[in-house]
């Protein structure tokens, strides 16, 4: 049974998204619209699977899968902070994954502070605005 997302995962899914485009912009309409089916933790992080309700437009990209992750924490009991990634596919809200920088995730998390940007992007990898303009439908 779909659950409501936590505060965390909420604020972490509006940082991704925070950047003005028209597909973040329907993301974010996709967030509101949106619950956690299941979550798992790995011990260094986890991954919360999202359902998004039929009822709301997928985002106007190509065919494909993005994973967002302009973003980092810095959580009490991390000394290292924590790196997410929003994974989408052909438009939908997929899956919100956390990770510990080689140390073990906290029991919980409630002091923490989200910033975006911050990831180094080496190896010729785009950035999450680049992606979402390279996966962007044409205007009409």
């Amino acid at each position: 049974m779909p659950s409501r997302l936590n505060t965390f995962e909420r604020e972490l899914i509006a940082t991704l998204l925070a950047p003005d485009h028209p597909v973040t912009n329907a993301l974010r309409r996709q967030s509101t619209n949106c619950q956690a089916a299941r979550r798992k933790f790995t011990g260094h992080g986890f991954f919360t699977t999202l359902v998004v309700s039929k009822k709301v437009a997928a985002a106007p990209v190509r065919p494909g899968r993005l994973a967002l992750g302009d973003v980092t924490a810095t959580i009490e009991g991390l000394e290292h902070g924590a790196g997410f990634l929003l994974f989408i596919a052909d438009g939908v809200l997929q899956v919100l994954e956390g990770f510990a920088y080689d140390e073990p995730w906290p029991v919980r998390v409630e002091q923490y502070r989200v910033s975006a940007g911050g990831v180094s992007h080496g190896s010729g990898s785009q950035t999450d605005i680049e992606q979402i303009k390279a996966a962007s439908l044409p205007s009409e």
